[in-house]
């Protein structure tokens, strides 16, 4: 039995757990009432709502994009499936005599390198294929599906640093989990010399809405396909249910998903690479390799293109581009032209600015204007890009 002294102290300390319990939910609470929309002043409080509504479970976010019908007009959510009849609207044939068809493959990094490069030489027409933050897998894998794309005589794929680790999942879902693109693409592994690919059970929107709707059989071994396999993505990142509806929830499940990113990120090999990242580069050189061979036999120049985004130096370079080089592969980095540890090269949303991609750009049409017969750009404008690494 416990002593009066003994059980005055346990009393004590329950009050004050019970009480901080109590602090917490009325916080909880109050926080909820006043974020929630429809009130006059919610457009006052629009981004500190938009912040605590980030740690918002994948199921919650999905219910507000598309919807429990399906029917969300969520721009996100569509984009970057692999299903060529959502391509059908990129050119596959030049739209002039004198123009030269280029197709991209990547994320936005390497289209708005693609589209300078359309704005410096109108010849160059573009067809684009592509994802939100996409990696590798979905790139090559684009590349390979897209059969309409051959009459292209230049193909350019993209490839971010921020995004090669998710080429070991099945889907961006957890890639992007402040606003999940749930396309998915297949997941490449290596075993010794041999390369081996893993089909998502679900490969195209309608498939992904029909799951969604219905929420059976399909929808369950999909989450639990794609939670296999995505580093941070777990039951308490995907249920949604009570728990979207506590903000302070809602709080530590973004803080949750955030720190399996943050504590690879702070490890570093002898080459200051992180672990996971240095474990797709194998794979990635197979995809490029594998890339390269399709492309000769679709009478194609490849153009590998390595984007260093913010924070990641010149990874890619130290990881891909002599080994990819040596194997005959042509290849271009954002670092020969910027530092990627300079914030002036950057937007606030994390792309390149537009000074950096035009440097891209000339550097593409520099490469391909052999191939294409394009002819000589003229003397660019005076401009400022920041190239130092402090």
């Amino acid at each position: 039995m416990l002593k009066t002294g003994n059980w005055a102290g346990a009393r004590k300390a329950l009050c004050v757990v019970l009480a901080t319990l109590a602090w917490l939910a009325l916080m909880d609470v109050t926080l909820g009432w006043v974020l929630r929309p429809g009130w006059p002043w919610s457009v006052k409080v629009q981004s500190l709502a938009r912040y605590f509504d980030y740690g918002r479970s994948v199921e919650g976010k999905l219910q507000q994009s598309l919807g429990a019908d399906g029917r969300g007009t969520d721009m996100v959510a569509q984009a970057g499936w692999l299903d060529p009849s959502q391509w059908h609207n990129e050119p596959c044939a030049v739209a002039a005599a004198d123009c030269r068809l280029v197709a991209v493959y990547g994320q936005s990094f390497a289209l708005r390198a693609a589209r300078a490069l359309e704005q410096l030489d109108p010849q160059v027409q573009l067809r684009l294929v592509a994802g939100p933050a996409a990696p590798l897998a979905h790139s090559y894998a684009a590349y390979r599906a897209d059969v309409a794309g051959s009459p292209a005589r230049v193909v350019v794929i993209g490839v971010l640093a921020s995004s090669l680790v998710r080429s070991s999942q099945l889907s961006m879902t957890a890639g992007t989990f402040e606003h999940p693109a749930p396309y998915t693409y297949p997941r490449f592994t290596l075993d010794g010399q041999t390369l081996h690919e893993q089909t998502p059970l679900i490969q195209t929107y309608p498939q992904f809405v029909q799951a969604w709707v219905e929420r059976g059989a399909q929808w369950h071994d999909f989450r639990d396909q794609l939670m296999a396999y995505s580093p941070g993505l777990d039951p308490f990142a995907w249920n949604g249910g009570w728990s979207d509806a506590s903000v302070l929830v809602r709080l530590v499940r973004r803080a949750w998903v955030t720190s399996h990113d943050s504590t690879d990120a702070a490890l570093r090999n002898v080459q200051g690479l992180s672990p996971a990242f240095a474990a797709e580069l194998p794979v990635a050189q197979r995809l490029l390799v594998q890339a390269q061979q399709l492309a000769q036999q679709r009478h194609q120049q490849l153009i590998v293109l390595l984007l260093n985004d913010r924070g990641y130096a010149r990874w890619l370079d130290i990881g891909l581009r002599s080994a990819l080089q040596s194997q005959g592969l042509t290849v271009l980095s954002s670092s020969d032209y910027f530092s990627s540890l300079n914030m002036n090269n950057f937007e606030l949303d994390g792309h390149f600015i537009p000074t950096a991609d035009q440097r891209i750009a000339r550097a593409l049409h520099q490469s391909i204007a052999p191939t294409l017969g394009l002819g000589a750009l003229s003397p660019p404008a005076p401009s400022y890009t920041a190239r130092s690494h402090k």
